[in-house]
This record gives structure tokens, sequence and C-alpha cells, in this order.
């Protein structure tokens, strides 16, 4: 029911459907814009959140509304094993007050991706966007950095997190 600090660890999220990832933690999420999908002629394809649910970059999920958790703050773990979607996922977050990035640099699947069906009903998988994040940083296929590179992220959150509750 109280919640001081939240850590939230992506450092083995290989990657999925980002939708369901991001509706699952939409409680720590402002409402609005979370990134955009850039096309190569420069269109910029917003992903939203909204009452717990996201338009755009994946399936179409959506969560019974949730009360936000308090402005706490929230440590992100990412590491080498944190691609795609989980990368994204992990992007959410970034550019707010009160977070913080703790591990090793993503695996860089920071990229947004288009389905063709081939003429024999084949699905060819294309890497087609860019992805710009709140603060409007541009990836293509770039490697998240945390804000603090460290082997022992999740002890260090939380030596963070401590300092910030106090």
């Amino acid at each position: 029911k109280k919640y001081d600090g939240v850590v939230v660890d992506l450092s083995e999220n290989t990657g999925g459907d980002m939708s369901p990832m991001i509706s699952g933690l939409s409680a720590l999420l402002p409402d609005g814009e979370l990134m955009n999908f850039v096309d190569r002629k420069g269109r910029k394809m917003p992903v939203t959140l909204s009452n717990g649910k996201i338009s755009s970059g994946g399936s179409s999920i959506s969560l019974e509304e949730k009360a936000k958790v308090k402005k706490v703050p929230i440590a992100v773990i990412i590491g080498e094993n944190t691609g795609s979607s989980g990368e994204l996922t992990a992007l959410a977050f970034e550019g707010m007050k009160k977070v913080k990035f703790f591990g090793k640099p993503s695996y860089g699947f920071t990229s947004g991706n288009s389905q063709f069906e081939l003429y024999d009903g084949r699905l060819l998988m294309l890497t087609t966007m860019k992805i710009t994040d709140r603060t409007k940083k541009e990836y293509f296929n770039d490697k998240i950095k945390p804000d603090v590179e460290t082997d022992t992220p999740i002890e260090d959150a939380i030596i963070w997190l401590n300092s910030k509750i106090q």
C-alpha cells in the first residue's frame, strides 16, 4: 500500500511485445506520449499511454485503470541481455524525474520493425523505423547506456533509492 521507491529489473528482458510490458508498468508511468517510432521520411508515430492502454507499437493491450503510484524514485536495471522491446520498455522511463538507470549497456536493438507478407505466405520482418524517447533523443539500433554502469546494479540501485527516500 505504500511505495517509497521501485526497482524495475529489465536486465534479462530480451524482447517480445512491448505493449503488455509497458501496460504492466503503467502505474509507474505518466499518461501521455512515451516515445515515437520515426519512419525514413521523418513521420512520427507516437506511442502513448492512457488509463493503462498503450496505443501503437504492437498489440493493443488495456489493463483495468489503476491508481498511479505516487511520484517515487524509480531505478531501472538494464544489461547486455536487455534487447528489442525490453529496451523500448526501458525507454518509456527515460527522461522522467526521479528515474535512474543502473547496469550495463543494453543489447542495441532500439528500432521499430515492419512485417511484410511474401508471395508464398511467409513473413519478412525488416527494421524500418528509428525511435525517439520523450526527451527527443534518437535511437537506431543504439545501446541504451545506464546512468550508473555497474556489475552490482540492484545493490547500487537500492543504495540510490535509500538516499532518495531519507
